[in-house]
């Protein structure tokens, strides 16, 4: 199934890539060549499709807790609170809360 998959996208891109080529429009045959030249790796996600969606929404979270404490003292403590944040663990009774 993998193989007809990859084996039709890249149908489809070559006859994009030639529509986009004779359409005289310069930014579609500037975006066209951008393509080609990263065809191996457009291809690959058709054989293997996985992508970094998981890693970059840990990255995002990450800067959101960082950003929450404008920064912190020590890398352990930025390390205990994201712990805390992304594991959703219940807050200790030492904290002290306003509201």
């Amino acid at each position: 199934m993998e193989t007809t998959y990859a084996r039709w996208a890249k149908c489809y891109l070559d006859r994009w890539f030639w529509w986009a080529t004779q359409s005289r429009l310069r930014p579609m045959w500037d975006f066209s060549w951008v393509l080609r030249r990263n065809e191996d790796g457009l291809m690959n996600y058709f054989r293997m499709p996985f992508d970094n969606g998981a890693v970059e929404g840990i990255s995002n979270k990450t800067k959101v807790v960082s950003h929450k404490a404008y920064g912190f003292q020590t890398a352990k403590s930025l390390t205990r609170n994201l712990y805390q944040c992304m594991a959703h663990l219940p807050l200790p009774k030492t904290v002290h809360r306003f509201a």
